[in-house]
This record gives C-alpha cells, sequence and structure tokens, in this order.
C-alpha cells in the first residue's frame, strides 16, 4: 500500500474500462516486466480476466508469470496456452506447469465484481498508468488494485516504512512521526498496513494530509 496518494493526472489512472495498450517485440535481454507490458494481446477490457486469473493463481512465481506473458505474446494466450506448450517451457517448474492447468475465472470473476461495486481501479502491466519503476525490479506485480488515487510513484521519493506489529508506544509515535515527515517533504510512505509500525507510519502520512 502507499500513503500521500497524488493523481499524476485524470487520464493515468484507469477504470476497468479504461484501457492502454502498446505492442512491440520482446528480446531475451529484455527487462522482464516492460517486455511483458509491451507483449500485449487481445482488446484489453475482455482480457482483464485473464489478468486477474494469472496474477492471483497460486503455485507460479511472479517472475514465470511475467515470463509466461512476453513468450506467449499476451495474457489472453498464456490463458489458452495448452499443457503441451507450458512443458516446452524451461522456466517453470513441474508444479507451476501443473498449477497452469486451473482455467477456473470464478476467482477473478468475483474480484473484479468486488472492485465494481466498489469502485476500484485494476491495472495491469499493459497500462499507461502501471509505474515504470515497477517493471525494474525482479519480479513485478502483474496487477495493481488502486483505491483511491493512484501515488505518482515514478516522480517522487517513495519510502518503505516497515518494523515489528508488537511495537512500544515509543516505536508506535516515532513511525508515525516518520510517516509525517517524509509526506510533509513531498515523499510518498510506502507500508504494508499491518498493524504496529506499519500502520503507525501510514496514520502518519494520512495526517499530513497525504491519501
Amino acid at each position: 500500500g502507499a500513503a500521500g496518494h497524488v493523481r499524476r493526472d485524470a487520464d493515468n489512472t484507469h477504470a476497468p474500462w479504461q484501457r492502454v495498450a502498446e505492442r512491440g517485440g520482446c528480446g531475451r535481454r529484455d527487462n522482464v516486466g516492460a517486455c511483458a507490458q509491451r507483449a500485449i494481446g487481445g482488446d484489453g477490457v475482455s482480457d482483464l480476466k485473464y489478468w486477474v486469473w494469472l496474477s492471483s493463481l497460486g503455485g507460479v512465481r511472479y517472475r514465470a508469470k511475467s515470463l509466461l506473458i512476453a513468450h506467449f505474446g499476451g495474457v489472453r494466450e498464456a490463458y489458452f496456452a495448452r499443457r503441451a506448450d507450458y512443458d516446452r517451457l524451461d522456466f517453470l517448474n513441474a508444479d507451476e506447469r501443473a498449477a497452469l492447468e486451473n482455467k477456473s475465472t470464478e476467482a477473478a470473476n468475483r474480484a473484479l465484481g468486488v472492485c465494481a461495486e466498489k469502485g476500484i481501479s485494476v491495472i495491469t502491466m499493459q497500462d499507461a498508468a502501471y509505474p515504470s519503476r515497477l517493471n525494474e525490479i525482479y519480479d513485478p506485480p502483474l496487477v495493481l488494485y488502486v483505491d483511491g488515487k493512484l501515488p505518482v510513484v515514478d516522480d517522487r521519493c517513495a519510502v518503505a516504512v516497515i518494523g515489528t506489529r508488537s511495537a512500544t508506544d515509543y516505536g508506535i509515535k516515532m513511525a508515525e512521526r516518520m510517516g509525517y515527515g517524509i509526506t510533509k517533504c513531498g515523499g510518498l510512505v510506502v507500508s504494508g498496513l499491518t498493524r504496529g509500525i506499519d500502520y503507525a507510519a501510514a496514520r502518519g502520512a494520512l495526517l499530513a494530509g497525504g491519501g
């Protein structure tokens, strides 16, 4: 999660029906996240359930998921691939190949229904709103769920504040003060929002005007 959210502009946070797709080739030396972001297949809106399916599929590493999209040229193609297709991919292990045979989109459809009901935006790697910074990490998430405004992650200093769930009163006070100070200075507080230090830092960011 992130506190201190600032919307870059109205077009950069996409609801599920607002999609921006790009196409391009993927080389072996390309950044995995950027490569998967360019390898888009389908028409965006109808593909969203496949993004959520793959993102939430257990037993498959995030990096392997990104490589699947890059290899097949799109998330829809990765979904409709057969076991024989998966068996030819040396970046998948046996458990991952087995997990990918689960083609049920029931959970994905439920998740999208909840997002629509609660006004939560779903951003995939193909979207212009997807932070470029995330494409630089080893195993970028395929999907982001945004409740509220998307922070300008690429243009501002982002600081992760993490710590124990069983913090002392002093630790809670300092974490909240840290979150407050980071936000007041124009930074973003990144937190897992678990109780203790993480939550206190996020609360401090909100008290400083972050949203």
